[in-house]
């Protein structure tokens, strides 16, 4: 029987110090929205990094419908992220994954924001947690 042992880094990103959501794992995840990254690694697909209250940072890939949800969504907002399972799309050939978005009823729902995942070039948007790491700026 053969003896393995995990070789750590190579991966290239600076994700790999932090969980992936597996959705069929954990079906709901809440935090605050960090940070949204497109056109990631070899297929260019969206990511959004959420930390939960107990301060875990979770990666989470984009799907069309999370897409669709969490572009709305101002960076820093608390939100849940519900997975409903795999659902037949409108033609009933393939499937996809469905999710329920929610957020406190303060929050400032974004009704026209649209994410262009198709750029070429990488996009982050981050959201500013710590005003403290700010003090120090010069106005």
């Amino acid at each position: 029987m053969t003896k393995w042992k995990r070789i750590e880094g190579g991966g290239g990103d600076d994700f790999s110090d932090e969980k992936t959501w597996i959705p069929e794992e954990m079906p709901e995840l809440e935090g605050t929205l960090l940070e949204n990254k497109n056109n990631v690694g070899v297929f260019k697909s969206s990511l959004w990094k959420l930390q939960t209250p107990e301060e875990v940072v979770y990666t989470v890939w984009s799907s069309t419908v999370l897409t669709s949800l969490l572009g709305k969504v101002p960076m820093g907002s608390y939100v849940k992220i519900v997975y409903l399972g795999k659902k037949k799309n409108k033609k009933g050939h393939s499937q996809y994954k469905d999710f329920q978005l929610f957020v406190s009823e303060d929050t400032e729902i974004k009704q026209d924001a649209v994410i262009d995942t198709n750029k070429k070039s990488e996009v982050t948007t981050k959201a500013v947690v710590n005003d403290d790491e700010y003090d120090e700026v010069p106005f």
